[in-house]
Protein backbone atom coordinates (compact mmCIF):
# COMPACT_ATOMS: atom_id res chain seq x y z
CA UNK A 1 0.00 0.00 0.00
CA UNK A 2 2.70 2.29 1.03
CA UNK A 3 4.55 1.76 -2.73
CA UNK A 4 1.00 2.41 -4.26
CA UNK A 5 0.66 5.44 -2.46
CA UNK A 6 4.22 6.82 -3.49
CA UNK A 7 3.71 5.57 -7.27
CA UNK A 8 0.51 7.63 -7.68
CA UNK A 9 2.59 10.79 -5.90
CA UNK A 10 4.94 10.45 -8.54
CA UNK A 11 2.88 10.00 -11.14
CA UNK A 12 0.88 12.84 -10.05
CA UNK A 13 4.24 15.06 -9.98
CA UNK A 14 5.04 13.84 -13.09
CA UNK A 15 1.48 14.63 -14.90
CA UNK A 16 2.06 18.49 -13.24
CA UNK A 17 5.29 18.85 -14.68
CA UNK A 18 4.92 17.86 -17.83
CA UNK A 19 2.13 20.34 -17.90
CA UNK A 20 3.98 22.98 -16.79
CA UNK A 21 6.79 22.50 -19.15
CA UNK A 22 4.61 22.36 -22.04
CA UNK A 23 2.93 25.92 -21.12
CA UNK A 24 6.28 26.99 -20.48
CA UNK A 25 7.99 25.56 -23.78
CA UNK A 26 4.87 27.68 -25.72
CA UNK A 27 5.29 30.83 -23.67
CA UNK A 28 9.67 30.91 -24.65
CA UNK A 29 8.31 30.17 -28.27
CA UNK A 30 6.21 33.13 -28.52
CA UNK A 31 8.73 35.25 -26.66
CA UNK A 32 11.21 33.41 -29.28
CA UNK A 33 8.99 34.94 -32.38
CA UNK A 34 8.27 38.04 -30.56
CA UNK A 35 12.41 38.84 -30.70
CA UNK A 36 13.14 37.92 -33.83
CA UNK A 37 10.29 40.24 -35.30
CA UNK A 38 11.68 42.67 -33.27
CA UNK A 39 15.15 42.24 -33.97
CA UNK A 40 14.55 42.70 -37.97
CA UNK A 41 16.16 45.81 -37.71
CA UNK A 42 19.30 44.41 -35.57
CA UNK A 43 22.79 43.25 -36.65
CA UNK A 44 22.47 39.75 -38.05
CA UNK A 45 25.14 38.70 -35.53
CA UNK A 46 23.52 39.79 -32.73
CA UNK A 47 20.42 38.02 -33.72
CA UNK A 48 22.16 34.84 -34.62
CA UNK A 49 24.07 35.17 -30.75
CA UNK A 50 20.20 35.82 -29.12
CA UNK A 51 19.00 32.75 -31.53
CA UNK A 52 21.72 30.87 -30.36
CA UNK A 53 21.09 31.30 -27.02
CA UNK A 54 17.54 30.66 -27.32
CA UNK A 55 18.06 27.09 -28.65
CA UNK A 56 20.33 26.03 -26.30
CA UNK A 57 18.24 27.18 -22.81
CA UNK A 58 15.20 25.24 -24.97
CA UNK A 59 17.81 21.93 -25.52
CA UNK A 60 18.73 21.82 -22.06
CA UNK A 61 15.11 22.22 -20.17
CA UNK A 62 13.99 19.33 -23.01
CA UNK A 63 16.97 17.47 -21.46
CA UNK A 64 16.10 17.29 -18.15
CA UNK A 65 12.58 17.42 -18.91
CA UNK A 66 12.95 13.88 -20.74
CA UNK A 67 15.28 12.78 -18.40
CA UNK A 68 12.65 12.96 -15.23
CA UNK A 69 9.78 11.50 -17.46
CA UNK A 70 12.48 8.78 -17.92
CA UNK A 71 13.06 8.46 -14.11
CA UNK A 72 9.32 8.77 -13.15
CA UNK A 73 8.29 6.44 -15.94
CA UNK A 74 10.94 3.44 -14.97
CA UNK A 75 10.44 4.02 -11.15
CA UNK A 76 6.20 3.89 -11.75
CA UNK A 77 7.29 0.58 -14.44
CA UNK A 78 9.26 -1.15 -11.53
CA UNK A 79 6.74 -0.84 -8.78
CA UNK A 80 3.13 -1.95 -11.12
CA UNK A 81 5.65 -5.06 -11.41
CA UNK A 82 6.30 -5.38 -8.05
CA UNK A 83 2.77 -4.48 -7.12
CA UNK A 84 1.54 -7.23 -9.95
CA UNK A 85 4.14 -10.11 -8.55
CA UNK A 86 2.82 -9.36 -5.08
CA UNK A 87 -0.92 -9.91 -6.45
CA UNK A 88 0.54 -13.51 -8.21
CA UNK A 89 2.10 -14.93 -4.69
CA UNK A 90 -1.10 -13.76 -2.61
CA UNK A 91 -3.21 -15.87 -5.54
CA UNK A 92 -0.95 -18.82 -5.13
CA UNK A 93 -0.84 -18.20 -1.34
CA UNK A 94 -5.22 -18.46 -1.28
CA UNK A 95 -4.97 -21.46 -3.66
CA UNK A 96 -2.48 -23.21 -1.57
CA UNK A 97 -4.40 -22.01 1.93
CA UNK A 98 -7.47 -23.60 0.26
CA UNK A 99 -6.13 -26.82 -0.70
CA UNK A 100 -3.70 -27.08 3.30
CA UNK A 101 -7.46 -26.80 4.43
CA UNK A 102 -9.68 -28.78 2.73
CA UNK A 103 -7.34 -31.93 3.29
CA UNK A 104 -7.04 -32.05 7.08
CA UNK A 105 -10.58 -31.11 7.44
CA UNK A 106 -12.00 -33.61 4.86
CA UNK A 107 -9.55 -36.08 6.49
CA UNK A 108 -10.99 -35.40 10.07
CA UNK A 109 -14.29 -35.87 8.66
CA UNK A 110 -13.86 -39.08 7.17
CA UNK A 111 -12.74 -40.15 10.23
CA UNK A 112 -15.44 -39.23 12.66
CA UNK A 113 -18.35 -39.94 10.29
CA UNK A 114 -16.64 -43.54 10.04
CA UNK A 115 -16.43 -44.41 13.51
CA UNK A 116 -20.41 -42.50 13.83
CA UNK A 117 -22.15 -44.95 11.76
CA UNK A 118 -19.78 -48.27 11.86
CA UNK A 119 -19.04 -50.83 15.00
CA UNK A 120 -15.42 -50.91 14.58
CA UNK A 121 -13.01 -52.67 17.11
CA UNK A 122 -11.11 -50.62 19.92
CA UNK A 123 -7.99 -50.84 18.11
CA UNK A 124 -9.00 -49.61 14.87
CA UNK A 125 -10.76 -46.91 16.90
CA UNK A 126 -7.80 -45.57 18.56
CA UNK A 127 -5.16 -45.59 15.64
CA UNK A 128 -8.38 -43.16 13.49
CA UNK A 129 -8.52 -41.06 16.70
CA UNK A 130 -4.86 -40.64 16.67
CA UNK A 131 -4.67 -39.57 12.71
CA UNK A 132 -7.74 -37.64 13.48
CA UNK A 133 -5.31 -35.71 16.37
CA UNK A 134 -2.67 -35.83 14.14
CA UNK A 135 -5.01 -34.02 11.55
CA UNK A 136 -5.92 -31.56 14.12
CA UNK A 137 -2.60 -30.67 14.78
CA UNK A 138 -1.76 -30.09 11.20
CA UNK A 139 -4.58 -27.35 11.04
CA UNK A 140 -3.42 -26.03 14.16
CA UNK A 141 0.45 -25.69 12.83
CA UNK A 142 -1.12 -23.78 9.43
CA UNK A 143 -3.23 -21.58 11.69
CA UNK A 144 -0.33 -20.46 13.82
CA UNK A 145 1.89 -19.86 10.95
CA UNK A 146 -0.78 -17.54 8.91
CA UNK A 147 -1.22 -15.66 12.19
CA UNK A 148 2.08 -15.35 13.44
CA UNK A 149 3.56 -14.62 9.44
CA UNK A 150 0.33 -11.85 9.35
CA UNK A 151 1.66 -9.94 12.83
CA UNK A 152 5.22 -9.96 11.62
CA UNK A 153 4.35 -8.63 8.49
CA UNK A 154 2.35 -5.78 10.23
CA UNK A 155 5.33 -5.60 12.17
CA UNK A 156 2.75 -6.20 15.53
CA UNK A 157 5.06 -8.55 17.02
CA UNK A 158 7.59 -8.03 19.75
CA UNK A 159 9.94 -11.18 21.10
CA UNK A 160 9.63 -11.88 24.58
CA UNK A 161 13.54 -13.00 24.92
CA UNK A 162 14.24 -14.65 27.94
CA UNK A 163 16.90 -17.38 29.02
CA UNK A 164 15.88 -20.84 27.70
CA UNK A 165 17.46 -23.82 26.50
CA UNK A 166 17.62 -24.36 23.00
CA UNK A 167 18.59 -28.17 23.37
CA UNK A 168 15.72 -29.06 24.76
CA UNK A 169 13.99 -26.83 22.41
CA UNK A 170 15.42 -28.89 19.20
CA UNK A 171 15.35 -31.80 20.68
CA UNK A 172 11.36 -31.46 21.79
CA UNK A 173 10.58 -30.43 17.34
CA UNK A 174 12.62 -33.34 16.75
CA UNK A 175 11.22 -36.03 18.22
CA UNK A 176 8.33 -34.62 17.00
CA UNK A 177 9.05 -34.79 13.62
CA UNK A 178 10.57 -38.49 13.93
CA UNK A 179 7.10 -39.50 14.59
CA UNK A 180 6.34 -37.78 11.52
CA UNK A 181 8.37 -39.11 9.75
CA UNK A 182 10.50 -42.82 10.89
CA UNK A 183 13.66 -43.10 9.94
CA UNK A 184 14.46 -40.24 7.63
CA UNK A 185 15.33 -37.48 9.89
CA UNK A 186 19.61 -37.94 11.87
CA UNK A 187 20.09 -35.46 14.46
CA UNK A 188 23.10 -34.40 16.20
CA UNK A 189 22.10 -32.18 19.11
CA UNK A 190 24.94 -30.63 21.58
CA UNK A 191 24.17 -30.51 25.26
CA UNK A 192 23.47 -27.20 27.22
CA UNK A 193 23.25 -24.50 24.56
CA UNK A 194 20.72 -22.00 26.42
CA UNK A 195 20.04 -18.38 24.21
CA UNK A 196 17.99 -15.37 24.94
CA UNK A 197 14.93 -15.70 23.16
CA UNK A 198 11.00 -16.42 22.68
CA UNK A 199 10.45 -19.67 22.71
CA UNK A 200 7.11 -19.66 20.58
CA UNK A 201 9.58 -17.94 17.37
CA UNK A 202 12.36 -20.45 18.05
CA UNK A 203 9.90 -22.88 17.60
CA UNK A 204 8.42 -21.90 14.99
CA UNK A 205 11.76 -21.13 13.29
CA UNK A 206 12.78 -24.86 14.03
CA UNK A 207 9.57 -26.20 12.72
CA UNK A 208 9.32 -24.52 9.53
CA UNK A 209 13.12 -25.15 8.65
CA UNK A 210 11.99 -28.56 9.02
CA UNK A 211 8.89 -28.76 7.42
CA UNK A 212 10.01 -26.98 4.34
CA UNK A 213 13.38 -29.54 4.25
CA UNK A 214 10.77 -32.57 4.62
CA UNK A 215 8.68 -30.76 1.43
CA UNK A 216 11.37 -30.51 -0.63
CA UNK A 217 13.68 -33.17 -0.08
CA UNK A 218 12.13 -35.85 -1.86
CA UNK A 219 9.84 -38.81 -0.54
CA UNK A 220 12.61 -40.95 1.07
CA UNK A 221 15.57 -39.07 1.27
CA UNK A 222 17.04 -38.14 4.78
CA UNK A 223 16.98 -34.81 6.39
CA UNK A 224 20.14 -33.88 8.77
CA UNK A 225 19.68 -31.71 11.38
CA UNK A 226 22.59 -30.54 13.33
CA UNK A 227 22.81 -28.35 16.45
CA UNK A 228 26.30 -27.58 17.65
CA UNK A 229 28.37 -24.84 19.65
CA UNK A 230 30.95 -22.87 17.78
CA UNK A 231 32.62 -19.54 18.91
CA UNK A 232 30.37 -18.41 21.53
CA UNK A 233 27.72 -18.87 18.90
CA UNK A 234 25.06 -21.76 18.26
CA UNK A 235 25.05 -23.37 14.77
CA UNK A 236 21.84 -25.07 13.54
CA UNK A 237 21.87 -25.96 10.47
CA UNK A 238 18.71 -28.28 8.21
CA UNK A 239 19.93 -30.42 5.22
CA UNK A 240 18.19 -32.13 2.39
CA UNK A 241 18.93 -33.99 -0.29
CA UNK A 242 16.08 -32.35 -2.88
CA UNK A 243 16.46 -30.67 -5.84
CA UNK A 244 17.94 -27.78 -4.50
CA UNK A 245 17.34 -24.14 -4.94
CA UNK A 246 19.06 -21.68 -7.82
CA UNK A 247 20.95 -19.13 -6.98
CA UNK A 248 18.39 -16.59 -8.62
CA UNK A 249 15.62 -17.85 -6.48
CA UNK A 250 17.46 -17.19 -3.35
CA UNK A 251 17.21 -14.01 -2.89
CA UNK A 252 13.16 -14.48 -3.44
CA UNK A 253 12.84 -17.34 -0.68
CA UNK A 254 12.14 -15.48 2.57
CA UNK A 255 9.67 -13.14 0.85
CA UNK A 256 6.17 -13.62 2.12
CA UNK A 257 4.10 -15.69 -0.06
CA UNK A 258 6.60 -16.35 -2.47
CA UNK A 259 6.67 -20.16 -3.66
CA UNK A 260 8.09 -20.98 -7.22
CA UNK A 261 6.11 -22.07 -10.34
CA UNK A 262 2.51 -22.14 -10.50
CA UNK A 263 0.52 -23.11 -7.90
CA UNK A 264 -2.17 -24.76 -9.53
CA UNK A 265 -0.22 -27.50 -11.71
CA UNK A 266 2.28 -27.45 -8.19
CA UNK A 267 2.53 -31.24 -6.37
CA UNK A 268 4.05 -30.47 -2.90
CA UNK A 269 2.27 -28.57 -0.34
CA UNK A 270 3.06 -25.50 1.00
CA UNK A 271 1.91 -22.02 1.31
CA UNK A 272 4.97 -19.87 0.72
CA UNK A 273 4.81 -18.67 4.87
CA UNK A 274 7.58 -20.83 6.27
CA UNK A 275 10.80 -19.25 4.84
CA UNK A 276 9.85 -15.59 5.54
CA UNK A 277 8.57 -16.86 9.15
CA UNK A 278 12.17 -18.32 9.61
CA UNK A 279 14.07 -14.97 9.02
CA UNK A 280 11.42 -12.43 10.32
CA UNK A 281 11.81 -14.48 13.43
CA UNK A 282 15.74 -14.87 12.68
CA UNK A 283 15.92 -10.73 12.21
CA UNK A 284 13.94 -10.55 15.60
CA UNK A 285 16.83 -12.27 17.33
CA UNK A 286 19.61 -10.58 15.67
CA UNK A 287 20.92 -14.23 14.02
CA UNK A 288 22.44 -14.71 10.82
CA UNK A 289 20.62 -16.78 8.25
CA UNK A 290 22.57 -18.87 5.25
CA UNK A 291 21.63 -20.79 2.39
CA UNK A 292 24.28 -22.84 0.88
CA UNK A 293 24.21 -26.33 -1.38
CA UNK A 294 23.85 -29.51 -0.32
CA UNK A 295 26.70 -32.33 -1.76
CA UNK A 296 26.10 -34.57 -3.76
CA UNK A 297 22.33 -32.23 -4.09
CA UNK A 298 19.68 -30.45 -1.93
CA UNK A 299 20.20 -27.46 0.04
CA UNK A 300 21.04 -26.51 3.93
CA UNK A 301 19.95 -24.03 5.89
CA UNK A 302 22.35 -22.63 8.52
CA UNK A 303 21.18 -20.09 11.27
CA UNK A 304 23.94 -18.20 14.01
CA UNK A 305 23.02 -16.63 16.64
CA UNK A 306 24.78 -15.78 20.27
CA UNK A 307 24.93 -17.64 23.01
CA UNK A 308 24.79 -16.99 26.62
CA UNK A 309 25.59 -20.04 28.76
CA UNK A 310 26.94 -23.26 27.18
CA UNK A 311 27.43 -26.48 29.45
CA UNK A 312 29.75 -28.82 27.69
Amino acid sequence: MKKEKVALRVLYVLAVYVLLQLVWWGYQLIQLNAEIILSEQTDLNVQYLMLRKKVWMVAGEGVVFFVLLAIGFRYIKRTVSSELAQARREKNFLLAVTHELKTPIAAVKLFLETMQSRAIDEEKKKLMTAQALQETKRLQSLTENILLATRMDQQQTAAELTSLNFTELVQREVERFQRLYPARLEAAIADGISVLGDDQMLSALVVNLLDNAFKYGGNESPVKLKLQHTENKMLLTVADAGKGISAAERKNIFRMFYRSGNEETRSSSGTGLGLFIVAAVAKLHKAEIDVSDNQPRGTIFAVKMNVIQHEA
